[in-house]
């Protein structure tokens, strides 16, 4: 494959994920933070509070994972090359590792995504009608497709197989059934929890996104492609969180 079509479906695949994580930020986080928070006895008058704070939190987080990735050398690819390298293989090299960088992120951020998610299923178990209660859980497990095609791409087109790719995929929400299960033996501490983890997570992501994910796929001259399938990623994420 030329390398110009390779560029193309990895700045298409980064524009996917950036889409689903937006998406999910909102309709999936900060939107039910900001409703779970209306509803506290303790920030009812100001239900922004636990967002913002949660939200500029999640932002600061990612921010000091990627310093860490990058002071501590954690950044090193599944291909990276062991010879001496010449000029051109470092410049390729420091390319290579920015990318797996970036992708080690969006994992990071998606899983801290689950995490609050699947509190909310294990609250919803143990406070509202098994109906109820199963739905949501079903919901938010078919949301988890389009969450992990946003992991599974980009570290496909960073070098990793692509069964493996798929694995860490589905890895990253293996989270949920175990928060879910901490959320409902916890519901008295988890519950109030919620508005401030929903919005942690939602500022991890869109950190990502507006900081490595959109200014990556855009560098290249595919900024059009990236936007389109950034929407694309949006409308899917969007669709599944309105009418699940």
């Amino acid at each position: 494959m030329s390398a110009p079509k390779q560029r193309r479906i990895m700045d298409s695949s980064f524009g996917f994920a950036a889409g689903v994580m937006l998406s999910a930020s909102f309709w999936s986080l900060l939107n039910p933070a900001l409703e779970l928070s209306k509803q506290s006895a303790m920030f009812a008058a100001y239900p922004f509070v636990p967002v913002s704070l949660g939200f500029i939190a999640g932002c600061v987080f990612v921010h000091g994972a990627d310093w860490c990735l990058k002071e501590y050398h954690l950044d090193i690819t599944p291909s990276s090359p062991s010879a001496k390298p010449d000029a051109d293989d470092k410049v390729t090299k420091h390319k290579s590792q920015t990318q797996w960088r970036r992708t080690l992120l969006i994992v990071i951020a998606i899983t801290a995504h689950n995490i609050p998610e699947g509190l909310a299923v294990g609250v919803a178990f143990m406070t509202n009608p098994i109906p109820r209660a199963k739905a949501l859980a079903f919901a938010i497990g078919l949301q988890n497709f389009p969450e992990g095609l946003a992991v599974s791409l980009p570290l496909y087109r960073s070098g990793v197989s692509l069964w493996k790719a798929v694995f860490m995929g589905q890895l990253s929400g293996m989270v949920e059934p175990i928060s879910g299960v901490v959320g409902a033996h916890m519901v008295s501490i988890c519950r109030p929890l919620l508005p401030w983890t929903m919005a942690f997570a939602s500022g991890a992501m869109v950190f990502v996104v507006f900081d490595d994910i959109l200014p990556e796929s855009t560098s290249e001259g595919n900024t059009r492609l990236s936007s389109w399938s950034a929407i694309v990623g949006f409308v899917v994420m969007m669709t599944l969180d309105l009418l699940l």
